[in-house]
């Protein structure tokens, strides 16, 4: 089977003709468009294509582990950011670990919502945590989108890739519940589930679709990807992906400046600051939100060294970058390479 990606639109599309700008013609940004901020680094699962399901990988990086942000922190990343000149294009509450173990994310979507920090504000969950009551909980703080990853169809399956859950069938519960308590408050929350494909059969997908075709407003099925440090582990789990994790856009080699560090920053669970989320090792760290701002680590020396670093073909200088994946499912208007001269003579001179 191939790693070609089906989508299935219903209702509304999330993404409905977004203009598209080419991002080189942007830069340099005086603010991210986007921010993640990782509300936990604990998950309830322990799958084997995430390097948070591997404690032994966490442990032998030198990661903290088992962290929780603080509410103390976390309200001086939003304050912070609600000075920004305009808000966020997404605010994203996930990176390492499940959000949905803080027993505060409610309350964060709320701030969030309510400091009107981001035009959109989001999550990534397993669900295997999203009953009735943090539904409610989610949709009344004001969650604009939640995107869901199924990791099989099976019990057995579950069970073999997450390591401790094996309920599939709550995860269909949950979705459907979720979905019943958006519409019965008229939410315009939107609701995406995305299949982890490790080489499934017709059938298996097939299932899929039925189970969630109904309660979702977007389905689709995603491949596992190489993670920074590749070297190290197999995350793609020997499925060799053609695709990135949008599913759409064609893996390309021979990539050379990764375009997240201009355009996003994700903040750890213990407040260390990112460039982008597939730094699971936060070995490409570049501040501390702890005793920096955002915007001074957005502007700062480590950030614009990294993004030199990018913009002359110097990444193997970082482990995190090196044999990292990620960057070659980059979208065609995302891609810095052919303007790398232009933007070399601009960063250069900052």
């Amino acid at each position: 089977m191939t790693n070609t990606v089906s989508f299935i639109q219903k209702a509304r599309s999330y993404e409905k003709d977004r203009p598209r700008v080419k991002l080189a013609d942007k830069l340099p940004l005086t603010m991210p468009f986007s921010i993640q901020i990782d509300p936990s680094n604990l998950c309830n699962f322990k799958c084997r294509f995430c390097p948070t399901g591997h404690p032994d990988l966490i442990k032998q990086v030198g990661r903290s582990r088992g962290r929780l942000m603080s509410w103390a922190l976390y309200e001086k990343l939003i304050n912070e950011i609600s000075i920004f000149p305009e808000p966020l294009k997404i605010l994203s509450l996930h990176k390492d670990g499940e959000p949905l173990v803080n027993p505060r994310i409610v309350d964060m979507v709320d701030l969030a919502r309510r400091k009107q920090v981001a035009d959109r504000v989001g999550i990534l969950t397993n669900a295997a945590l999203l009953d009735r009551e943090m539904s409610i909980g989610l949709i009344e703080a004001g969650l604009d989108v939640i995107r869901i990853s199924v990791e099989h169809v099976t019990r057995e399956g579950y069970q073999n890739i997450t390591g401790k859950f094996s309920d599939y069938e709550k995860i269909v519960r949950n979705v459907a519940v979720l979905k019943e308590e958006a519409e019965r408050r008229n939410s315009q929350l939107y609701i995406v589930t995305k299949l982890i494909d490790l080489g499934l059969s017709k059938v298996e997908l097939e299932k899929f679709e039925q189970d969630f075709s109904a309660s979702c407003h977007e389905i689709g099925r995603t491949t596992v990807q190489g993670w920074s440090l590749s070297e190290i582990y197999d995350f793609t789990l020997g499925t060799n992906p053609q695709f990135s994790l949008d599913g759409k856009t064609a893996l390309k080699t021979g990539r050379i400046t990764c375009p997240y560090p201009f355009y996003t920053l994700a903040v750890n669970a213990d407040g260390a600051v990112s460039p982008c989320s597939d730094d699971w090792s936060h070995k490409a760290a570049v501040g501390d939100s702890n005793t920096e701002t955002l915007q001074e680590i957005w502007s700062g020396r480590r950030m614009h060294d990294f993004r030199m670093m990018h913009l002359t073909d110097e990444r193997h200088c970082n482990d995190a970058c090196r044999n990292c994946h990620c960057l070659q499912g980059v979208a065609e208007d995302s891609d810095l390479d052919f303007d790398r001269e232009r933007l070399i003579s601009i960063f250069g001179s900052r």
